[in-house]
């Protein structure tokens, strides 16, 4: 009897006489499509000539028109970056003493450095600390809102009001104009001292800076490391309190746009411009970071502050920081020296805290941006002599 087999065991004769290998519609589609049906060599080669019938399943695009493809996967992805672009942009604002203004960019004029690089837009953006001693714990009662903001001494005279002068006889107008004209005198005096003082320390700080090639970091740190201790020891002999209030817009009489107006020309003048008042600049720059004076601000003031800010080269912005520190070593020598005829112009400035302030302010800076840019700053800095 012989053995039964299963479908394994059976030679290949018998599954190719009992199988049937079925092809759905679609299979057959494809095989006459692509001369996959059954034939000899000739008939496959006149079925890849012939196109498939109508009612295949493949579809066939009519004659004449065009079929828009998917964009390739480069394009799509720029795409994307440009739509993540925008979203940044949109959440992106410009800060200036801690407040937030929307980012505003509409110049195509190009920047003296890219924006991350600017050490005026980063300087912008902090906070200040008004506080002039913070070595001390104790903290004076701050009545800087009853100083004089105007203390960049610049002596004013002061016109008197004919309209509240009594009838006492011409002695007494007489009087008043005699000392009216001795204060005018006394004040066009100070006045001219002052300018021929300042002409000639600037006419010798440029002269210095040119020679001591200042623009480099080491003879730079070699003659003025030492002002960063002498001025936190003079702030150290005044009360520690707030001079918040001594940068405020101080323009009597004056409409909120003309004082944001007048304080924008000032601006001006500190920041784009290459000249000598270099406490007035420093001023000027604090008067800016303001919160009265942000906060009256509209959308094209904004705006015009931004690009002020964004397009002060790097150079500029440090050679003003190191005029400021300059500044202060110059008065800081005459006082040293008693010489009777500088003091007389300089004490004024001498003895008000804020003048002092301002100098540490930019000692400050240039220290920071040292550490960050010069690579032998840590190397060098601390090597040097106070």
């Amino acid at each position: 009897m012989s053995r039964r087999t299963n479908f394994l065991d059976g030679n290949d004769n018998f599954r190719e006489q009992n199988l049937r290998f079925v092809r759905n519609e679609y299979e057959d589609n494809l095989n006459q499509f692509f001369g996959g049906a059954p034939g000899n060599n000739s008939q496959r080669q006149q079925q890849q000539m012939q196109a498939p019938p109508r009612d295949s399943l493949i579809v066939q695009p009519t004659p004449g028109q065009k079929r828009a493809g998917d964009p390739p996967a480069r394009t799509r992805q720029t795409a994307n970056v440009d739509v993540k672009k925008q979203k940044l942009a949109r959440k992106q604002d410009f800060r200036i003493a801690g407040f937030k203004f929307p980012y505003i960019r509409n110049s195509a004029n190009p920047l003296p450095q890219p924006e991350s690089e600017s050490y005026a837009l980063t300087f912008f953006e902090q906070k200040p600390d008004y506080y002039t001693n913070y070595l001390t714990d104790s903290v004076g009662d701050d009545d800087s809102l009853n100083v004089d903001t105007n203390d960049d001494d610049d002596d004013e005279v002061e016109d008197d009001d004919e309209d509240d002068e009594d009838d006492n006889g011409d002695d007494d107008k007489n009087k008043k104009m005699v000392n009216k004209n001795a204060k005018y005198v006394g004040v066009r005096k100070r006045r001219a001292n002052k300018k021929k003082f300042q002409k000639k320390m600037q006419r010798d700080w440029t002269e210095l800076y040119r020679n001591k090639n200042y623009k480099d970091w080491f003879p730079w740190w070699t003659d003025y490391k030492w002002c960063g201790v002498e001025i936190e020891k003079q702030l150290g002999t005044f009360k520690n309190k707030s001079i918040k209030y001594r940068f405020i817009p101080s323009y009597p009489n004056a409409t909120t746009e003309q004082v944001v107006n007048n304080v924008f020309k000032c601006a001006h003048m500190a920041l784009e411009k290459n000249l000598f008042n270099h406490y007035r600049n420093m001023r000027t720059i604090f008067l800016l970071m303001n919160e009265i004076f942000l906060e009256n601000l509209s959308m094209e003031n904004v705006e015009q502050l931004q690009e002020m800010i964004r397009n002060i080269p790097n150079h500029l912005w440090l050679f003003k920081m190191r005029s400021m520190v300059y500044l202060w070593q110059k008065q800081f020598s005459i006082i040293q020296k008693g010489n009777p005829d500088s003091s007389d112009i300089i004490f004024r400035q001498w003895k008000n805290p804020v003048f002092h302030w301002l100098a540490k302010q930019a000692f400050d800076e240039l220290k920071s941006i040292s550490e960050k840019t010069w690579p032998k700053h840590k190397d060098l800095f601390n090597t040097l002599k106070n």
